[in-house]
């Protein structure tokens, strides 16, 4: 029988991190893409969106690349600090800091 795996992806402040797990609990592999956290003035914090879909996208991409056989890849679960995402009218994200 194949193994069976699962992805957990969490979102943090400075990061992207990824994990392959085995059904059995077992952790394969792990990949961090770092984020950037602008600060255009004091006590105002930003995330770009894009670059965060990207590190996700590159964090899962890179543990699931020895895994041939993607039916094997049973779940993904995701975690994420930053929980709203402001999209304009073409569905792109925009800033949520004041301008400066």
């Amino acid at each position: 029988m194949a193994d069976i795996y699962y992805v957990g992806v969490d979102v943090g402040t400075n990061s992207v991190r990824a994990a392959l797990v085995r059904h059995s609990g077992t952790v394969v592999v792990t990949h961090t893409v770092p984020i950037t956290v602008y600060n255009p003035k004091p006590d105002f914090y930003e995330q770009d969106s894009e670059e965060i879909w990207k590190a996700a996208s590159q964090a899962v991409k890179a543990v699931t690349c020895g895994i041939e056989d993607k039916s094997q890849i049973h779940g993904l679960g995701f975690d994420a600090t930053c929980s709203l995402v402001v999209l304009d009218k073409d569905l792109r994200p925009v800033t949520i800091c004041p301008v400066t």
